[in-house]
């Protein structure tokens, strides 16, 4: 996670063929160089945008366990 003064960054370890967005938050990020260990970004850019990053993030944490 990488907080920003207008936004939160975070990386995802999870592909991004594996992962359901129907907001379109997640960018591929495996051919770019980054922050993180996971090549999936998600930009948190105001907190009506929290409760849809939570599932992304749930999502990538589901498929660790």
């Amino acid at each position: 996670i990488w907080v920003q003064n207008n936004q939160i960054k975070l990386w995802l370890d999870i592909l991004l063929v594996d992962l359901n967005d129907p907001y379109n938050l997640a960018k591929d990020v495996t051919k770019i160089g980054h922050w993180g260990t996971g090549d999936v970004e998600v930009n948190l850019e105001n907190d009506g945008q929290l409760e849809q990053v939570m599932q992304l993030i749930s999502q990538a944490y589901q498929q660790t366990v």
